[in-house]
């Protein structure tokens, strides 16, 4: 897990503040260890946790990288009276899904309610058997017979399972293309959270297709209840 912050304080805040965590910089200030964190995040964050602790900072690219590592700790992070879950996480979600700040904070408690309680036990297992559903007929529709790359059936299943068969691709052509504009999304989400839309282009045209295939859903969604509500009023 990881929470990151922008900081003024830069590399010498993090270094010399007598409550801050290990620090992990790099020789170039503002740069800092972006180039050997960026190259494999995962392998970064191993190696530095037996040399520096659960607990470190890594300073990449202008940004200040905290990670918690152990799960005692995670439930005193959450729990702190300090930790605004909704500040540290807004500019995430206006980088990756471009929502705006004041639309975030009307909406994010009523979400966050309707998740929550989509997810707990009793719900799960109702999500499972439809997730399994959409997994076997996506695997007959393959044949008897050849070949294909099993991470690109998970991922159409996935979605299509999410978003509903009535919107997912119906033909190869758009299927096809939804599971490369997806990827493509998937792939680099890390980079897309620091918005540079100029830098990661492929991603950011990835971004704005998946949220125009949802803005027509969100419109299909309101013309079909719209159209149930007449039928009743009749």
């Amino acid at each position: 897990s990881v929470k990151w912050t922008d900081s003024k304080e830069g590399v010498l805040g993090c270094l010399f503040h007598p409550n801050a965590p290990p620090c992990i910089g790099g020789w170039i200030p503002w740069f800092g260890a972006a180039f050997e964190f960026g190259k494999a995040p995962l392998h970064f964050i191993q190696k530095a946790r037996p040399k520096y602790g659960p607990v470190f900072t890594v300073v990449a690219a202008g940004k200040r990288l905290t990670f918690v590592t152990l799960n005692e700790d995670f439930r005193a992070f959450f729990t702190s009276k300090d930790v605004d879950f909704e500040q540290a996480v807004q500019e995430a979600v206006h980088n990756t899904a471009s929502i705006s700040k004041d639309c975030f904070y009307k909406t994010h408690p009523t979400c966050a309610t309707i998740i929550k309680g989509r997810l707990t036990p009793g719900h799960t297992s109702m999500l499972s058997a439809h997730l399994c559903e959409e997994f076997n007929d996506n695997l007959e529709n393959l044949g008897s017979e050849g070949s294909g790359q099993l991470n690109e059936l998970i991922r159409y299943t996935v979605m299509s399972n999410l978003l509903g068969r009535c919107n997912s691709p119906s033909n190869a052509l758009t299927r096809q293309e939804f599971l490369e504009k997806f990827t493509k999304y998937d792939e680099g989400f890390e980079y897309g959270l620091k918005d540079a839309p100029y830098v990661f282009r492929e991603w950011a045209n990835s971004k704005q297709w998946l949220l125009s295939l949802l803005r027509n859903m969100a419109v299909k969604s309101q013309e079909t209840l719209y159209s149930e509500n007449n039928r009743k009023v009749i």
